[in-house]
């Protein structure tokens, strides 16, 4: 039963949210010897998944966020471990709910 009241309130909220324009914006990708850093801001919670294709168009990382608490006024951060990818040419993308940005890096 109280599962039920929990969804009989989540299910309205979470209809609101898809009906709202979703946004999804690119800040900036960072390079340190440890860290790539990928920077983006939303609007909403929700699954944030990010794919690093090569040069060859191979798909070559991919992972999935839940992001739940929103920080609209700094945004968050993707952090992938320097030197999981060879040093090369990559193109990204995120995708979250319905929108897709796309942009590419250099590891060298």
């Amino acid at each position: 039963m109280k599962n039920l009241i929990i969804l009989l309130i989540l299910l309205p909220i979470s209809l609101y949210a898809q009906k709202v324009d979703c946004k999804l914006t690119l800040k900036q990708h960072r390079i340190t010897p440890e860290t790539i850093f990928i920077d983006y801001t939303i609007n909403f919670g929700g699954m944030v998944e990010l794919r690093i294709y090569n040069n060859d168009n191979k798909l070559v990382y991919r992972e999935q966020y839940i992001i739940s608490k929103v920080d609209l006024k700094n945004g968050h951060s993707i952090k992938i471990k320097n030197g999981l990818l060879k040093p090369g040419k990559y193109n990204y993308q995120l995708d979250y709910k319905t929108k897709t940005v796309k942009n590419n890096l250099t590891i060298s």
